[in-house]
């Protein structure tokens, strides 16, 4: 055999096993991939669970104080007296959720709703709710409906039937919940895989769901295999759902809840939660192509040739990294920045996408530095930057010292977003408890930050939106500092007395 032939022989031979390592580790990490997407989807039905139990275990209060009242006036017939009607409205106000509170008489007419000031024309006996409240003598949970109030809110009911000492039926009173208060809360705690979370009735009506809410209300699930199948087997699992209702394939989790008659489901699409794992995959595809074409180049020239040009490509790489890289905090520096926000606002031209910059200073650094000396006010700087690196978890957020105390991000997403960021970077810098020479804001480091976003701003260049930016900074300073100030002119501004 040739020398030829058995360096393609050798080479066809490295191939095939890079080719099945390769498939050894996607599969591996598809696999985990997929099993962190179940655990996630299963965390969520069990805090959404919790949250469930919180809420109708406060209802309950509620509504029990309301039927005390009404058993000791002996009927419903005084709710609309004023005293009464705003008592109504001061319990709805401390749920969060409450979108309305009311009281129908035995016949079904509402005798007093808490949003609405007198005696309410409407009748609701042939509501669900009212009937099986009726009947069983017990707290009954309603799916969503639309209100007959005006504006027709969609709402689900938790309604309680009210009896005198003798076990005559006097009333039924409830609360009307807005049915994003079961579903929504979730991205409040950093999920960023856009799951969709349902409520059913035991019997697969919907309570609540988010997000399309409007577009479901009315719609069962009784019919799809979560009821059909899996509920049959177990109170809980995950399995690969088709829905029955919009037709998307999800990897999802289920729990029922037999003490409420509901069941809490939560599914991620496969295309969101497998995504990260498709990024990965090109990128290895990508570097093994580039590992077998390296072994035919290391079969065809020399090895030492070969292992100088690659120390050559990663000593250049390092050091271009570290010519964008600043020396004290370890974050991206003013060039890197500038070329990273040039870059991100031709890639918002080009898609439409929203982009956001937040510019951030430390509050009082100079009198920190007259305080503690410049070495502290160094060691102050890496820990500020520190946390506002942390709180960045997209690979396109970047960080970076813009100058001396004053620190500046990039986000590709909109002000709400960005929002969320800068509040979480200025309450988590405060929550370092760095202390500091006492002001009238804090006593330990705090930061104010100016935001501007695309999507809020009508900024016509890339320097129109930095000077938006340094306004909204301006603005936070001169508001009393440690706060957040949007560009938009919104509510933005969030000091550390009411959020801490």
């Amino acid at each position: 055999m040739s020398l030829k032939a058995r360096a393609l022989l050798f080479a066809t031979f490295i191939g095939m096993l890079i080719v099945a390592a390769t498939s050894m580790v996607l599969w591996s990490d598809y696999r985990r991939t997929k099993v962190q997407s179940e655990q996630t989807a299963s965390d969520i039905t069990r805090i959404v669970e919790k949250h469930i139990f919180d809420t109708v275990t406060q209802v309950d209060v509620l509504l029990g104080e309301v039927a005390k009242s009404i058993v000791r006036d002996g009927g419903p017939q005084r709710m609309p007296e004023r005293d009464r009607w705003e008592q109504l409205g001061a319990f709805c106000r401390s749920l969060i959720g409450c979108t309305l509170m009311g009281v129908v008489d035995a016949n079904g007419e509402a005798v007093a709703v808490s949003s609405i000031e007198g005696k309410p024309n409407i009748n609701v006996a042939d509501r669900k709710y009212f009937q099986m409240s009726r009947q069983t003598g017990k707290r009954y949970i309603d799916a969503a409906i639309v209100s007959r109030l005006p504006g027709n809110p969609i709402v689900f009911t938790i309604a309680k039937p009210v009896f005198d000492a003798s076990g005559k039926f006097l009333a039924v009173v409830s609360v009307g919940m807005g049915t994003e208060h079961f579903t929504s809360f979730y991205k409040l705690m950093g999920f960023t895989l856009n799951p969709t979370v349902t409520v059913f009735k035991g019997n697969g009506d919907i309570v609540a769901r988010n997000p399309d809410m409007q577009v479901h209300v009315g719609k069962s699930n009784a019919d799809g295999p979560l009821f059909r199948i899996h509920l049959r087997k177990a109170q809980s699992g995950v399995y690969n759902s088709v829905s029955v209702l919009d037709g998307r394939t999800r990897i999802a989790a289920y729990k029922s809840i037999p003490e409420l008659d509901l069941v809490v489901f939560a599914g991620i699409e496969n295309s969101t939660a497998l995504l990260h794992w498709k990024e990965r995959t090109h990128i290895t595809l990508y570097v093994v192509a580039a590992l077998m074409a390296l072994v035919f180049f290391m079969i065809a020239y020399t090895y030492r040739n070969l292992v100088s040009q690659l120390d050559l490509i990663a000593h250049n790489k390092a050091l271009d990294e570290l010519s964008r890289m600043d020396a004290l905090t370890g974050i991206a520096n003013r060039r890197r920045f500038d070329e990273a926000l040039k870059a991100g606002w031709a890639r918002h031209l080009r898609t439409k996408e929203p982009l956001s910059l937040l510019m951030i200073d430390i509050d009082f650094f100079k009198q920190y530095n007259d305080e503690y000396g410049h070495p502290a006010g160094d060691e102050c700087l890496r820990k500020v930057a520190g946390v506002v690196q942390s709180c960045l978890h997209r690979k396109t957020d970047l960080a970076a010292r813009y100058g001396g105390e004053e620190l500046a991000v990039i986000l590709e997403c909109d002000e709400h977003g960005a929002l969320t960021v800068a509040t979480r970077m200025r309450m988590e810098v405060e929550a370092l408890a760095v202390d500091t020479a006492c002001t009238k804001v804090s006593c330990h480091v705090t930061v104010s930050i100016g935001l501007a976003s695309t999507s809020t701003v009508n900024a016509a260049s890339l320097e129109e939106l930095m000077v938006a930016a340094d306004m909204a900074l301006y603005e936070a300073k001169v508001s009393g500092r440690n706060r957040v100030c949007s560009a938009a002119g919104s509510s933005a501004a969030l000091n550390a007395a009411t959020s801490s």
